[in-house]
């Protein structure tokens, strides 16, 4: 699973770690270091020194999945993994400066996170943090989080069945949505994650574009369009025709074989986006946010394009097998048909 609750430990890491108060003992393996406070150390030593060799084993082995122009500029030797008891149990990266006033690149640790099952994706994710950060130090944090989750299902399987059944089932927050570390929320992982999921299936055919985003050396809206403006493929040509598919494929993702565009398919066996009755009176323009997608019945849709701005898209999904989906003007709402949505991205 991806670190869901790295955010959150932050606090609780913070305040123990910011400084060397403790007593520490100090080991290496295979190049790479680590560190433990004393009675941590002492009370778990045969533990802490036998998993640091996996750990540092674990390092070698996903380095090695980056290409070398990548991985040759990051050094292992600023590379810290700090065990700490006192965080939930994950892992949390902290690039220089962050934790400590030095050029560590911190990984900080709860030993709890060895015994998990998530362990090497866990520490896969953290670890592709610290490249991306080497290459790429103000990469917007929904994009750091995304691509860095995409590295860890590529490299190990699966993703956070949670964050992602979140992410399509609703529809609370924006795709740029930012990540607060005095607030978690599922949908915001499952967005960012299950966007990169979308980019690699759909407009990433030689399986580079984590890697060329890295390297790149721009960031945001930017950086994203930099790796897709050569695509052959209409939706795949920038950042924002990507989202707008992707927020498509969103409300969508009814895969019904031949008779569904692949162009709205994302992951199968999950459930569709509803429309929600209780929320539709909710939704105004200024509450909808840029690909923020909203799924409405065809009266909700007819009273907010009374007063649609330009940035609005508008689109029919069908609500039944074949799940056909098709773009609409704002004339052609009144004639859809009953058994139909109506899909609504804004894409300013």
């Amino acid at each position: 699973m991806v670190h869901f609750l790295a955010l959150l430990i932050y606090m609780t890491f913070s305040s123990a770690l910011m400084a060397d108060a403790l007593p520490a003992e100090t080991w290496s393996r295979l190049g790479i270091r680590f560190e433990a406070e004393s009675t941590l150390f002492h009370t778990r030593k045969s533990e802490l020194q036998k998993s640091s060799g996996e750990i540092a084993d674990l390092i070698s082995t996903v380095l090695a999945e980056f290409p070398n122009e990548i991985s040759k500029d990051f050094d292992e030797k600023n590379l810290l993994i700090l065990f700490a008891k006192n965080a939930s149990t994950d892992a949390v990266f902290y690039p220089p400066g962050a934790l400590r006033k030095n050029n560590d690149f911190i990984i900080a640790v709860n030993p709890s996170l060895i015994e998990s099952p998530n362990f090497e994706r866990l520490l896969a994710h953290e670890i592709f943090h610290a490249v991306h950060f080497t290459h790429n130090p103000d990469e917007v944090d929904w994009i750091r989080e995304g691509m860095a989750q995409l590295f860890e299902t590529r490299l190990y399987g699966g993703f956070n069945q949670a964050h992602v059944v979140e992410a399509l089932t609703k529809s609370n927050f924006p795709l740029e949505a930012d990540f607060n570390i005095n607030s978690y929320h599922k949908e915001k992982y499952g967005n960012t994650f299950l966007f990169f999921y979308f980019l690699s299936t759909h407009c990433d055919p030689q399986r580079d574009l984590l890697f060329r985003m890295i390297q790149n050396g721009l960031y945001g809206r930017a950086g994203i369009d930099s790796v897709l403006v050569h695509s052959s493929l209409q939706i795949c040509t920038s950042f924002g025709k990507a989202a707008e598919a992707f927020s498509l494929a969103k409300m969508v993702n009814a895969y019904s074989g031949t008779n569904q565009s692949a162009e709205t398919f994302i992951l199968p066996a999950i459930l569709e986006m509803r429309v929600e009755p209780t929320l539709e009176a909710s939704y105004t323009w200024n509450k909808i946010g840029s690909f923020q997608p909203k799924r409405v019945s065809k009266a909700r849709a007819l009273v907010l394009s009374k007063t649609s701005p330009a940035d609005a898209h508008y689109w029919g999904l069908e609500k039944r097998f074949p799940n056909r989906v098709k773009r609409l003007q704002i004339n052609d709402i009144s004639a859809l048909k009953e058994g139909w949505d109506v899909g609504i991205i804004r894409s300013r």
